[in-house]
């Protein structure tokens, strides 16, 4: 039986010096004929040996798009193999021609159909997902795969840096200002998502975006709330009952750890008691994971004020008034839903409550999700528990 085989092939045409460099191709021989797969890789003399890039600053990208290339076409002939078909040196150039095509069409109807076509992310994902879309289409640089270039990318995230968003004041009036750096990681983390979901697809054979650094906040200085701050919370004399609405929410979901999808998903047929406790469960509206929370006592006196009932609001509603709440209670932070969220998570751990329980109480997928999130409160632990030995 002939079998194809392949090698990677430098300067086929004896052309490279130190100063010139010549393309790097994947050979592939059948039946006596050979046929060569140009990888778009140019190299100088001195900057290949052994059938590796060396001595070069992109080398691990240079070579991980040439293994990539040679992986396609051997997985290629090993599925002709394994399907007993006949194998040619044509039906492989088609195949190869068809994914250097593939390559030129748009990535963004790709990214939007695919987030479309997701079935593993609910609805409101989805939307939150789109903003990569619309981002693209505004920066106007990144269209085909082809255009789907470091070079590309690492404008991208500086177009992100210098970009201007429409923001809501205080006082009622919209003003203009830059993106946070963790709304841009957020960017830069979607795009990449939907980089490696085309590499799933053999859509394209290398990440572009590999080596690009993103900058990202300290959660630990804006995300969370003190047990001081807490208690101004808790103990302010607000102005209006929708404030007071709001902020009883905002400490239900201190104590109890819930994203503000599933704050407003709340029903008291989520709730159990053993006859001792009552415990909340539930599985997390943004990922499906279940969750299992002890009802503290704070949080149990708001829900007997409402009748296990909780008030309904808009995110956009809730977030406003949450920042009147904040400047009222006299806290400097611009608080939003989401802090409720982390900062259960950090009285938790500062309480000496174990990380693998955290976890459980707040639907992360695993424990590692968990450290990641927290690990800078974790540093505290460590000097309390590092004392006990003196």
């Amino acid at each position: 039986m002939k079998i194809a085989k392949t090698r990677i092939v430098f300067d086929r045409h004896n052309k490279a010096t130190k100063k010139v460099a010549a393309p790097i191709y994947i050979e592939v021989s059948y039946d006596r004929v050979r046929n060569f797969y140009n990888t778009g890789i140019k190299v100088c003399s001195h900057q290949f040996k052994n059938g590796r890039v060396i001595n070069c600053g992109q080398m691990a990208e240079y070579q991980d798009r040439i293994n990539n290339m040679l992986c396609t076409i051997e997985n290629y002939i090993n599925e002709r193999i394994k399907a007993k078909e006949t194998f040619s040196l044509d039906s492989l150039k088609v195949f190869m021609d068809n994914s250097k095509k593939n390559k030129e069409e748009s990535f963004i109807d790709y990214v939007a159909k695919r987030i479309d076509d997701r079935t593993d992310i609910t609805a409101s994902t989805k939307k939150s997902h789109g903003k990569i879309v619309s981002s693209l289409i505004e920066y106007g640089k990144i269209n085909s795969f082809k255009s789907l270039t470091k070079a590309n990318i690492s404008d991208y995230y500086e177009w992100l840096l210098g970009r201007e968003i429409t923001k809501m004041g205080r006082d009622g009036i919209e003003y203009k200002t830059k993106m946070s750096v963790q709304t841009i990681a957020s960017y830069m983390k979607l795009l990449r998502t939907y980089i490696h979901d085309a590499m799933l697809r053999e859509i394209i054979d290398h990440d572009p975006s590999a080596g690009i650094r993103v900058k990202r906040c300290n959660y630990e200085q804006s995300r969370w709330l003190t047990t001081e701050e807490m208690k101004k919370i808790e103990e302010a004399e607000l102005s209006s009952g929708s404030l007071v609405r709001v902020r009883d929410l905002f400490v239900f979901s201190c104590y109890c750890g819930l994203a503000f999808s599933d704050l407003m998903d709340f029903n008291p047929e989520k709730l159990e008691n053993d006859g001792e406790h009552t415990l909340l469960y539930g599985k997390r509206i943004k990922t499906g994971q279940e969750y299992i929370v002890l009802i503290l006592p704070k949080a149990q006196k708001i829900l007997e004020k409402y009748g296990y009932k909780l008030p309904h609001y808009s995110n956009q509603q809730y977030n406003h008034r949450l920042k009147k709440v904040a400047e009222e209670a006299g806290i400097e932070k611009n608080l939003s839903s989401h802090w409720g969220r982390i900062t259960f998570g950090f009285m938790a751990l500062n309480k000496g409550v174990r990380i693998e329980v955290v976890s459980k109480a707040m639907g992360h997928a695993t424990i590692s999700e968990t450290q990641r999130t927290y690990s800078r409160i974790l540093k505290k632990t460590v000097v309390k528990e590092m004392c006990m030995l003196k």
